[in-house]
């Protein structure tokens, strides 16, 4: 639907829930309850939510001032333009998305409150896909790291569909979680292996400092054929 009062509409309104697409036309939907299975990676979730929202609530002034600047030198992008995120939601998804990866076992450290010592997220350049580099059916991820601390690659990716499929919106299959390490101003490849042959795959993959203060890169959709190497 298109309409000049309410082309902006986002949120629940009585048991309509408004939205919009990737071409920013206004979707309304019925509301619904979310399906909430309680996993241990959702309770995980929650968990993490909670402690970021905590954390929050007990740093110093200083520190949510430092959160406020690094907000303000970050860059995001919608279906409707540019747009600004404020300091405690920069910091609520780092602190929260790093209490996760720790509580997985991906990051050897508890979360850092403290803001990012550089401006910015973190960069990735010559981002590919290709085929595995030893025998087996799967593919790989591989680019650059050209940012001073060394990063966490954390990929999530989507059940095999038929080659006929070309869009996916989730939910992505996190109870695996195949993380990789890479140092600063290094090359990185990061393998998949196991996945059935001639299947797409989506795959969403993003990038986290490995410690100290978090940083997070923009998120990058990949569209891939599991392949097989003999």
């Amino acid at each position: 639907m298109t309409s000049p009062l309410i082309s902006v509409g986002r949120g629940a309104l009585g048991d309509n829930v408004f939205t919009a697409n990737q071409y920013a036309r206004l979707i309304v939907r019925a509301r619904t309850a979310p399906y909430q299975p309680d996993t241990a990676y959702q309770l995980q979730c929650q968990a993490a939510l909670t402690a970021a929202n905590s954390a929050w609530q007990s740093i110093s002034e200083e520190d949510r001032q430092g959160w406020i600047d690094y907000a303000a030198s970050l860059s995001h992008s919608g279906p409707v333009g540019t747009y600004d995120v404020p300091g405690r939601q920069v910091f609520l998804g780092n602190y929260s998305l790093s209490h996760y990866l720790h509580a997985r076992g991906k990051l050897p450290a508890s979360p850092s409150t403290d803001p990012p010592l550089h401006p910015g997220g973190l960069a990735i350049q010559d981002l590919s896909i290709g085929p595995p580099l030893i025998p087996y059916t799967g593919f790989r991820i591989f680019g650059y790291n050209p940012n001073p601390e060394p990063i966490i690659i954390i990929p999530y990716f989507s059940y095999g569909f038929d080659l006929t499929r070309y869009r996916y919106k989730g939910p992505w299959r996190t109870q695996y979680l195949w993380t990789g390490l890479t140092n600063s101003h290094t090359n990185f490849s990061l393998n998949f292996p196991g996945l059935d042959v001639d299947k797409r795959y989506f795959v969403r993959v993003r990038f986290a400092s490995y410690n100290g203060p978090i940083r997070l890169s923009p998120h990058f959709y990949l569209n891939i054929i599991a392949s097989t190497t003999t």
